[in-house]
């Protein structure tokens, strides 16, 4: 518990700090999700990060099957991959209509082959993870 609130208040000092805190995202997860990415300006583009998270496609093409909405890669950090998916769950259930995630949640959910919860979550966490890395590059928060 010392420890955690050690890592909060470091964490305060980071200027992308209170920018990712949110409906889902508390103190502990910010820090925690902050300490896993480490500088966000190593990363060209989202698609490297979503790439260092695991959560990019795992491309399996045979044939007339492209496979590319089967599964994540899972070749990322585990511990990020797990904390956006804890972040993901908690803002569901916070059941925010104005909110993005929630938007992006029930899109997935009722588009013409709707996903799975736990697909239409990870997706969501893909949503996530790009929206935090725009507003770290860009420096502001998230406006919908």
């Amino acid at each position: 518990d010392t420890q955690l609130n050690a890592m909060i208040q470091l964490a305060e000092q980071l200027p992308n700090y209170f920018l990712i805190l949110e409906d889902g995202i508390g103190p502990n997860l910010a820090c925690r999700i902050l300490a896993e990415i480490g500088d966000i300006k190593r990363f060209n583009n989202t698609k490297q990060l979503i790439s260092y998270a695991g959560i990019d496609p795992h491309i399996s093409q045979s044939g007339d099957v492209d496979g590319l909405h089967l599964s994540i890669s899972k070749k990322g950090n585990k511990r990020l991959r797990c904390l956006l998916y804890l972040a993901v769950s908690c803002n569901l259930r916070h059941k925010n209509e104005n909110d993005p995630i929630q938007q992006f949640y029930k899109k997935k959910k009722q588009q013409s082959v709707p996903l799975k919860p736990k697909a239409a979550r990870v997706a969501c966490t893909n949503k996530l993870l790009r929206i935090i890395y725009s507003m770290c590059n860009n420096g502001c928060f998230y406006l919908n």
